[in-house]
């Protein structure tokens, strides 16, 4: 399934980079499939006009470092 294997990517992402995700994994990629197709879920639902946030971006991971998470509420800082 298209969702499970993109969740298994960002699983993979956030732990590369010492990020948990949040309760809301699943609803995010639903909305990131359902605006950005299978192609392009890396790109952030909730700024689609900004080029230079996605995920793990150094936007996002600024986002998750001064605030606790990122923009679209998906990684958030571990602990």
């Amino acid at each position: 399934m298209v969702e499970e294997r993109i969740k298994s990517e960002i699983k993979e992402m956030a732990d590369n980079i010492g990020f948990d995700l949040t309760d809301n994994v699943d609803k995010i990629i639903k909305a990131k499939l359902r605006f950005f197709g299978e192609e392009n879920w890396r790109k952030c639902p909730c700024d689609r006009g900004n080029e230079e946030r996605f995920c793990c971006s150094n936007q996002c991971q600024k986002d998750v470092n001064e605030n606790g998470v990122c923009h679209c509420n998906m990684f958030k800082r571990r602990g």
